[in-house]
């Protein structure tokens, strides 16, 4: 059980990163374009979208399977996977948190 100590601690640090950047780009979505320029930007919001998304996913992709990849290249193949269910099993639990607030504030 100590030996998984270090797996718990990254995971929970990768979930919690990977939730405030959630944050983050949800309150450049909240805030809008709008209010950057104070118009309609145009062609240029879809895009600008899109090319966040990517960012977006290559972000993510870092957060929950950067070190695992590395570790499990490392031969550290079972904490790798651990790491890797572990990350997505707190974000799951972020997330389910959050929408449980959502539907509470909706009420």
């Amino acid at each position: 059980m100590e030996n998984n100590r270090p797996v718990i601690k990254t995971a929970i640090i990768s979930a919690l990163c990977a939730a405030l950047y959630v944050v983050a780009i949800a309150d450049l979505f909240y805030v809008g374009p709008r209010s950057f320029t104070g118009h309609d930007p145009g062609i240029i919001a879809p895009i600008a979208m899109l090319l966040l998304f990517v960012l977006s996913t290559a972000v993510m992709g870092l957060l929950f399977f950067g070190r695992p990849m590395y570790w499990y290249l490392e031969d550290r193949k079972k904490e790798a996977v651990s790491l890797a269910v572990a990350t997505v099993s707190i974000f799951s639990l972020i997330t389910i948190f959050a929408l449980g607030i959502l539907f509470i504030l909706a009420k």
